[in-house]
C-alpha cells in the first residue's frame, strides 16, 4: 500500500493540499501586512507621530514578519 494512501486514510492531508494552505496563508498575511504599512504611510503623512496603539501594532508586525531580525 502506497504511503500516501494510507496517510489520506488517517485523515493525513497531502502534501500538496498543505503546501497550497501555506501558500494561502503567507498571500493573507502579506496582504494585511501592505494594509497595516500603507496606514502607517497615511498616519504619519496626516497627523506626524502615531498614537502609542499604533506604534505597538507597527512594531509587533515588524517582529511577526522577521524585519527587526535582518537590522
Amino acid at each position: 500500500m502506497k504511503l500516501d494512501h494510507v496517510l489520506r486514510e488517517q485523515g493525513v492531508p497531502r502534501t500538496h493540499e498543505l503546501v497550497r494552505e501555506r501558500n494561502l496563508a503567507e498571500r493573507r498575511l502579506a496582504a494585511l501586512a501592505t494594509a497595516v504599512c500603507d496606514h502607517e504611510r497615511v498616519a504619519r503623512r496626516l497627523h506626524g507621530i502615531p498614537g502609542q496603539h499604533d506604534m505597538r501594532l507597527y512594531s509587533r508586525l515588524r517582529q511577526i514578519s522577521g524585519e527587526l531580525g535582518s537590522r
